[in-house]
């Protein structure tokens, strides 16, 4: 299976900072990049742009897994 490739993957506050998102633990982020030649645009909740893209990648890491899942069992049908 072809690995995904990410470029110019960046992630940054989707609001102004605020006296009340600031006392939030996580505030929506912004992830933008490019995906196997495809733009992408998620909003993620997270604590800093860091973790945002973490999860992202945890988030990509899955629906990768469940399609190969789906795959295998329309294999067995």
């Amino acid at each position: 299976m072809k690995q995904r490739i990410d470029l110019a993957l960046r992630a940054y506050v989707a609001h102004p900072n605020t006296p009340q998102s600031d006392a939030e633990d996580e505030v929506t982020h912004i992830i933008e990049g490019e995906r196997d030649g495809f733009k992408v645009k998620v909003h993620i909740q997270a604590r800093d742009p860091a973790d945002a893209i973490e999860k992202y990648h945890k988030l990509i890491d899955k629906e990768r897994k469940n399609v190969i899942s789906n795959i295998r069992l329309a294999n067995r049908i």
